[in-house]
């Protein structure tokens, strides 16, 4: 547990630098970015806003992501439906409180989601902190080991090349997508958060019989209605845009 222990700090330290530098770079580009996206025009101001402070805090949610994993590696599993819970519900008052009451437009909606990361993050550490005091780990060093770091990157590598392909593939059609119009693109996006939040959030993955049930029916009500209704969506969007 004391290398796992080592292994946590130098990759938290590994990836909160490789964070930082991604986040000065894409703000820096944004423009370039927003451009090569082809953002609508009508959109265009509320994507940099939100951009820029979404982008902002790739330090907190890369981490946080870390932390989530080593309590699964811990065998924590539990305590991330719980968490992910709450920060839907910070989520969503904080959206509604900047928002309504603070009228702080899109940047309020950007600020409340960093908000629920942090949040999260901060009980993740706290639970990995509980976690390491009751397995009585000897003290480790926590000077930085590029060598643990390259140890780490070995096994981690193929995982990251296929998230990298699959997001690659977004990006390249991504301009033809908002091309046909704000509508579409919203549209696209509320469609495909369900489909996403199956596929990649592990609250229901803990492989239980219970969340095998849960994501099983909510995979099939994707497929069966939402699916459909999304293709037909685009279609039509294009259809609209060729038609002009």
């Amino acid at each position: 547990y004391s290398g796992i222990k080592r292994n946590v700090v130098n990759m938290s330290i590994f990836v909160a630098v490789v964070s930082v530098i991604i986040s000065i770079l894409a703000i820096f580009f944004r423009a370039t970015i927003l451009d090569y996206l082809n953002i609508d025009p009508l959109l265009r101001k509320d994507a940099e806003i939100y951009f820029v402070i979404y982008t902002s805090s790739y330090l907190i949610s890369f981490v946080n992501m870390i932390l989530l994993r080593t309590l699964y590696a811990l065998g924590t599993t539990s305590v991330s439906l719980l968490v992910s819970v709450m920060s839907a519900v910070v989520n969503i008052v904080g959206n509604l409180v900047t928002v309504l009451v603070f009228d702080w437009g899109i940047a309020g909606l950007a600020f409340s989601t960093v908000l629920s990361v942090i949040i999260a993050t901060v009980i993740y550490l706290y639970m990995i902190a509980k976690a390491f005091r009751e397995l009585r780990c000897e003290k480790a060093s926590y000077r930085f080991s590029l060598a643990l770091v390259k140890d780490s990157l070995s096994y981690t590598l193929p995982t990251a090349i296929q998230k990298m392909a699959f997001h690659a593939t977004g990006l390249l059609i991504a301009p033809s997508l908002n091309s046909l119009g704000a509508d579409a693109t919203t549209g696209y996006s509320l469609m495909t958060k369900l489909y996403d939040f199956m596929k990649n959030d592990d609250t229901l993955n803990t492989g239980s019989k219970t969340d095998i049930f849960l994501k099983s029916q909510i995979m099939h009500f994707y497929f069966v209605y939402i699916h459909p209704l999304q293709s037909l969506l685009l279609f039509s969007y294009f259809l609209q845009y060729r038609l002009r």
